[in-house]
């Protein structure tokens, strides 16, 4: 992912307006749910996601998980985990 960090601080480079160019060919022309650094209820940083309807209609590009949760992929000894899509899209994040 590259971005356009000109006239933005450390919270808000991470936008899908400063983003440039992505290795996934369907980010930059989706909807997102969420793409922010802080992400969703302090456990999901840098969290760019396309739906988040329970656990397995998560779905988005990249998500770094740094406490475990109810969902089965956020499960893990090792913490943070980062996950992102191996794929040229989205992915459902139950799926990997």
């Amino acid at each position: 992912m590259v971005f356009n960090g000109r006239n933005t601080s450390v919270q808000n480079w991470f936008s899908a307006q400063n983003l440039k160019s992505s290795p996934w060919n369907d980010l930059l022309t989706s909807s997102t749910n969420y793409f922010s650094v802080d992400g969703y209820n302090d456990r999901r940083r840098f969290y760019v996601s396309r739906s988040h309807f329970g656990c397995l209609g998560d779905a988005g590009w990249l998500v770094i998980s740094e406490q475990s949760s109810l969902c089965i992929w956020e499960t893990s000894l090792v913490l943070p985990r980062f996950l992102y899509s191996s794929k040229s899209s989205k992915t459902s994040w139950g799926a990997l």
